[in-house]
């Protein structure tokens, strides 16, 4: 041992085996326990916010995880209000990018049992060096860190290259897929419109007076037809878009919910009183907010319903 550090201080380059070197000394890997975490949210392109409970082995509570989620594009940037989806099919078969941040842990017993503990290391991971377990957990580790940042300098130009060629074809078949979706939908408008204009020829062509007389009739209807239909869509965009200020109204809901299920009480029984101030504003805040944006959703669906008997009862 004392060889070895005089060669350190003189500056001598020793290469010593792990299993031989008296100063390895690395840090004991404690499972503290594991989180699951819904995102169902993700489904409707929508950022959440989660307090779950860490739990250990034994399903007893370790400790508090903060955790936000939000949507994002594949280079990274956040999705706004106007992403939001409320049909999750819209979202099937596509490309879905997120990101993922433990904004704290409360509460940590293995923290408490022993003060001279230190706490997390602060640990970063990207895509390209990404580790992937058997049952599909993602790994994050200062190990795996310090194994990509030892490899050639080589492999480490290579990966980002292959990830942003791999990020290029992804979007050209996003754009591939949406250009096949416009042309379908042009295709399907085509056929229609075909097809509307064989049955009007056929009509300048009546055999008889009698035939001319039917067609006469049945045009108001086709109209009839038509308008209703056009009036169906927009009262489904209209419901669509009352259910989108619902959820993101709902979002913060539940995130104020999280916020009230975590707000414990202090131990000093001189803050109790501003804690009880505190905690009957928060109540206050979370049942206005729960009573206006329902108040919100059941008017524009009463609305929306109005408008719609509106246009049947003009239609008989």
């Amino acid at each position: 041992m004392e060889e070895l550090y005089q060669r350190f201080l003189d500056g001598e380059d020793s290469h010593v085996a792990q299993e031989d070197d008296p100063f390895w000394d690395p840090a004991e890997v404690i499972h503290l326990g594991s989180a699951h975490i819904w995102l169902q949210s993700l489904a409707y392109c929508m950022k959440s916010e989660e307090q779950v409970e860490f739990l250990n082995c034994d399903g007893l509570e370790e400790a508090v995880l903060h955790i936000h989620i939000g949507p994002c594009s594949p280079t990274g940037q956040a999705r706004g209000e106007e992403d939001v989806v409320t049909d999750p099919l819209e979202l099937l078969g596509k490309r879905m990018d997120f990101q993922i941040r433990i904004v704290r842990c409360l509460g940590t017993k293995w923290l408490k049992e022993d003060a001279e503990r230190e706490g997390c290391a602060e640990l970063s991971c990207s895509q390209p060096g990404l580790m992937v377990t058997g049952e599909g957990h993602i790994m994050v580790d200062t190990k795996k860190i310090s194994t990509v940042m030892d490899k050639g300098q080589a492999t480490s130009n290579q990966i980002p290259e292959l990830y942003l060629k791999l990020l290029k074809l992804e979007q050209e078949t996003e754009l591939l897929r949406n250009l096949n979706r416009v042309l379908r939908e042009e295709n399907v408008f085509l056929k229609e419109s075909i097809e509307k204009t064989g049955s009007s020829q056929q009509a300048h062509k009546p055999s008889n007076t009698l035939k001319l007389t039917v067609m006469t009739a049945q045009l108001p209807a086709a109209r009839e037809i038509n308008q209703m239909r056009t009036q169906q869509a927009s009262c489904d965009r209209e419901f669509a878009k009352a259910l989108k200020v619902f959820y993101q109204s709902m979002n913060v809901a539940r995130g104020q919910f999280l916020k009230l299920r975590h707000h414990k009480p202090p131990e000093d029984d001189q803050m109790l009183r501003p804690f009880v101030h505190q905690q009957s504003q928060m109540l206050k805040d979370f049942g206005d907010l729960l009573e206006s944006s329902l108040w919100k959703l059941k008017n524009d669906v009463a609305l929306i319903v109005k408008k719609k008997r509106e246009c049947l009862l003009h239609m008989e």
